[in-house]
């Protein structure tokens, strides 16, 4: 702490001179100290004497020049004397050490790594945020650089982990309330997005991966709900097409489910659900009956008894006199099986 700190020279308190022998050399150090205008600064903001009236004569001593001791208060102009602030201590202290600091360092490099996945956006920030500290002094020559990277993501191969479950989660959300739990497949993939000429050229962009979502459905949900879901999804997420973010809607016949599987609650609500169709179409309450056939689709599990609702459900619509929407349900039950001759017959009489 009471080493001196000047341009050219370090003067420690364990260094002994011979005054006599380089009294000469020392006057002209002094000298050339006191056109040092950094010195001077540092001189006057420690309260360091350099008179010559203090230099040591005689016996070799230690080059050391004690600080001055921290008054206890100081008297006003009636001579009473003031205490010092012990919060004014401390934040003067900080402003000599920060003070020390700046004038000790020759300049400060910082550089970053950035993991890919974050947008350029971040990027800019930490380049604006890091020379806006206290300590940063471009005219000294301090510098920022930010390096980009992969960062090794535990327990998963994807580039973007949490980002890839909350969208999964969202979407998972959604088509529960339309399709059966057991009726379809949710997978999302991230990826980089490719730099290329335009975008480079393209402003800082909010996000710098992509993401690429595949939905299996079973064959047996109904077309319109493709159609919905081209429209909800980006909705419901922040999907971006000029990004490069995909959708893609696959069918397939998902396989028979064992009985094993299906539990009691399960067999039981669908059995009362094919009861109140039933009891619809005897009542007239056509519309009630809509209703428990999409309660009951999504309740069936067997491929069955979804063909025997959709079938319900056709012939709920022609007694409504909706025409588009039965001949779209019973189309689609003719895609599940084209071999029954109920529903040739049921479609020759609708067209």
């Amino acid at each position: 702490p009471q080493t001196q700190i000047t341009e050219d020279l370090v003067v420690s308190p364990g260094l002994k001179i011979d005054v006599q022998a380089s009294r000469v050399q020392f006057e002209e150090i002094q000298q050339q100290l006191l056109k040092n205008e950094r010195f001077l600064m540092l001189q006057k903001f420690k309260e360091w004497p350099i008179d010559s009236s203090i230099l040591p004569a005689g016996e070799p001593t230690p080059f050391f020049i004690p600080p001055a001791e921290e008054e206890e208060g100081e008297e006003d102009e009636e001579g009473e004397t003031v205490e010092i602030e012990e919060g004014d201590d401390e934040i003067s202290e900080s402003v000599k050490r920060n003070h020390e600091l700046k004038e000790a360092l020759k300049s400060v490099q910082v550089s970053v790594l950035l993991d890919n996945t974050l947008p350029e956006t971040q990027e800019i920030f930490v380049k604006k945020l890091i020379p806006a500290q206290e300590f940063f002094n471009a005219d000294r020559g301090d510098v920022v650089s930010v390096e980009r990277s992969s960062f090794p993501k535990p327990f998963s191969d994807s580039i973007a982990p949490y980002e890839e479950q909350i969208v999964r989660r969202k979407l998972t959300e959604l088509l529960l309330k339309y399709v059966a739990k057991t009726d379809f497949v949710v997978n999302v993939k991230f990826s980089l997005i490719e730099k290329t000429e335009k975008t480079e050229n393209a402003p800082p962009s909010a996000s710098n991966i992509k993401m690429a979502i595949n939905l299996l459905l079973d064959d047996t949900v109904l077309p319109s709900v493709d159609t919905f879901l081209k429209e909800a999804v980006p909705l419901a997420i922040n999907f971006d097409a000029e990004r490069g973010d995909v959708l893609e809607i696959i069918r397939k016949r998902f396989p028979e489910r064992s009985v094993d599987s299906i539990s009691p609650e399960q067999r039981t609500a669908l059995k009362d659900y094919r009861l109140k169709i039933l009891e619809a179409f005897q009542t007239g309450d056509y519309v009630s009956g809509l209703e428990w056939a999409e309660k009951g689709l999504k309740a069936a599990v067997k491929r069955a008894d979804k063909i025997f609702i959709l079938k319900m459900k056709g012939s709920l619509h022609f007694l409504l006199e909706e025409k588009e929407e039965a001949l779209e349900m019973w189309r689609h039950v003719q895609r599940l099986d084209s071999t029954d001759k109920e529903v040739i017959q049921m479609l020759n009489n609708l067209e």
